[in-house]
């Protein structure tokens, strides 16, 4: 992901392979981003195939923008994913692939003729039909056998007994390069021009009333212009004879017409249609104040500026920005909603896609313009970190985030004044942050943005850097949970109710000594009785304070008078620490419950009434919660795992009481 995002040799090297993958597996999307099962089969024993499957077994997907291979026609496919929904057998596509690979064709069109309606005779009789030059460096390969020449293809594209190998879909209008077609066929002359390494060979009708058969004029050459109602032609030649039939014909391509876009907004609402979850963003709002002219002409002399500005609120992250003159009365309004997980969001990541929206737009009024010019624009933000990260030349890490925003930032900054203004948009997102606490919407879809060299994703799910704790997790995390499960400490259904995130930040603040005996207590291996006299310590596995056997759940539970006073002394303690950090005095109450419950046998309560209800309990939300941490017993409590919920809680009972603290600590 190093390489790719900062365009170094070996990254250049690493496209190489996968556009080379891609080319020999012929599907739509690069290697990574396969589904091992449906084309493994494909692709050569390389490295990069070896990491692809690993990454694959552990959940985790890595995108890099790659060019797709090209589709020529209206209605054109990829031969491969036409096999693959077919629903081919592995065997089948193996050979299938290995025939395309032959041929040197990737798509239906170059298996077609002209007309796009019929497939050539040629290639079902495995046969390259040398209609059009190919823009790849194929590998050499071995003609498959006789037997390999099935016909797969025909039952996947062609109508049902049909005689004239007509398609079920006519291909429609081609939207490739003349230049890459060898024959071309000019109506009004009535020539058929062949392409050759080096001059143009001219056939002519062998009959006036028709134009099918043409035979190669031995005397003349095509030096000048190619006329103007030239299209594409496709040829059955006849072996050791200067003639050809000619099979069909494509329509004259219509004259180009391009517009430029009559807004942005138009743009925006483009690229919105074509996003999906996993590629694509575009901010949410954006509307214009003024008139987009008079920006477009800012842009235009280099005086347009673009002030953006991040808000960061209750682990939810939001940024606005403008697009204006000096003068101002005129400007573009954005607002935007920071992707990514609760966790991952930060004040710095909200900056950071202020500016990257910002230079969005401005680069969609560059498609306005009619110049060639590239117009420089003023970009401001007050994070200077943020600034100093998108708009520097030195290499990114992909382990530092957001690596995806970062890697997405692509021009060029130069700083001014500007502290009126960005004091407005500072407004606008802290607003628009405001609004999305109070609907709840507080988590963002994070897909592949437009400009997102590469990507990686972890049980379908984009991260905006490459964490390694997420990859440790992805790769130790499914043996850990079947070792829990035999062991009865954490049944898999109940892994997700865990806030692992508020666990991680509390053994974080611990230390390193403390963090290693909770490992060590968590999984039975310390210094008690089970373990002493397995380490020649002990000759006995006995309880130094009851005789009973010892391993660590009995000792919290140890029915000695010692074991008892230091319970209630570690409880008390507890409270106390609760009062000092004014926690909401039902939840205190109900934790402190919960953990005396370890003493009690079979840990049932002490009394018949259910533990939320207590102490005047009702909330939904608490009941739903309490009701959560029941299910994982006292156990999990006392070892510090807490399930969602908690922190919201406390979060809305220090709201309640004007605090500014987190719920989270």
């Amino acid at each position: 992901m190093r390489h790719s995002a900062n365009r170094t040799k070996t990254g250049q090297y690493l496209e190489a392979i996968l556009q080379s993958h891609q080319l020999e597996t012929g599907t739509s999307f690069p290697l990574l981003q396969q589904e091992p099962t449906n084309t493994g089969i494909l692709a050569s024993e390389t490295w990069l195939k070896r990491v692809w499957i690993e990454l694959d077994s552990l959940g985790i997907r890595v995108e890099i923008s790659s060019p797709p291979l090209s589709l020529h026609c209206a209605n054109d496919r990829l031969l491969m994913d036409i096999f693959i929904d077919a629903l081919v057998d592995q065997e089948d596509l193996l050979w299938l692939n290995w025939c395309r690979q032959y041929l040197q064709v990737t798509t239906l069109s170059e298996l077609t003729t002209a007309d796009g309606c019929s497939l050539t005779a040629a290639s079902l009789a495995g046969q390259p039909s040398g209609h059009f030059v190919t823009s790849y460096n194929w590998p050499r390969t071995r003609r498959p056998g006789p037997s390999h020449w099935d016909l797969c293809l025909s039952q996947a594209v062609l109508r049902p007994y049909s005689r004239r190998r007509q398609l079920l879909q006519p291909l429609g209008p081609w939207s490739d390069s003349l230049d890459r077609w060898t024959w071309l066929f000019s109506r009004t002359a009535l020539i058929l021009f062949h392409r050759t390494d080096t001059n143009l060979v001219i056939y002519r009708p062998i009959n006036s009333r028709s134009h099918k058969t043409f035979r190669r004029d031995l005397h003349h050459t095509w030096t000048g212009t190619l006329p103007g109602d030239v299209q594409r032609a496709s040829v059955n030649l006849h072996p050791r004879t200067a003639y050809v039939t000619v099979t069909g014909t494509a329509p004259v391509d219509p004259p180009d017409q391009e517009s430029l876009p009559a807004s942005i907004l138009h743009i925006w609402r483009e690229l919105a249609a074509d996003m999906d979850d996993d590629w694509g963003w575009v901010p949410e709002y954006i509307y214009i104040e003024g008139d987009e002219q008079v920006l477009l002409e800012a842009l235009e002399k280099g005086k347009l500026r673009v002030i953006s500005d991040g808000s960061f609120k209750q682990q939810v992250g939001t940024a606005a920005v403008q697009l204006r003159t000096r003068r101002g009365g005129h400007g573009i309004w954005i607002k935007c909603h920071t992707p990514g997980k609760r966790e991952d969001q930060s004040a710095y990541q909200s900056e950071l896609l202020g500016l990257l929206a910002g230079i969005l737009v401005a680069s969609w009024l560059r498609l306005r313009l009619q110049s060639l010019a590239k117009p420089r624009v003023r970009v401001v933000c007050d994070g200077i970190a943020a600034l100093c990260q998108a708009f520097s030349t030195w290499p990114l890490s992909p382990t530092a985030p957001p690596f995806d925003l970062l890697s997405s930032i692509r021009e060029a900054l130069r700083m001014s004044w500007w502290e009126r203004r960005n004091s407005e948009v500072d407004d606008i997102a802290q607003g628009y942050t405001n609004e999305l606490i109070a609907t709840d919407d507080t988590i963002a879809t994070n897909p592949k943005f437009f400009s997102e060299p590469c990507a990686i994703y972890i049980d379908n799910e984009k991260v905006s850097c490459l964490a390694l704790e997420s990859v440790d997790e992805a790769v130790v995390l499914p043996e850990l949970m079947e070792y829990w499960a035999a062991k009865g400490r954490l049944a898999p259904k109940h892994f997700r109710s865990v806030d692992w995130p508020i666990v991680h930040r509390a053994m974080k603040s611990l230390k390193p000594a403390e963090q290693r005996f909770i490992t060590k207590h968590t999984v039975g291996m310390c210094g008690v009785g089970k373990f002493r006299k397995r380490w020649g310590l002990d000759s006995k596995n006995r309880c130094p304070l009851c005789g009973l056997e010892e391993d660590h759940l009995h000792v919290p539970r140890c029915p000695s008078d010692r074991a008892k006073t230091q319970w209630q002394l570690l409880l008390q303690e507890l409270q106390e620490w609760f009062q000092s950090t004014t926690t909401a005095t039902p939840i205190a109450q109900f934790l402190g419950a919960l953990l005396r419950t370890i003493r009690t046998p079979n840990n049932q309560p002490q009394t018949e009434t259910p533990w939320y209800r207590l102490h005047g309990l009702s909330s939904s939300a608490l009941t739903q919660v309490c009701e959560a941490q029941l299910r994982l017993g006292p156990q999990c409590l006392l070892e510090g795992l807490l399930v969602h919920g908690w922190a919201n809680l406390q979060q809305q009972f220090y709201r309640s009481r004007g605090s500014r603290r987190s719920g989270n600590r």
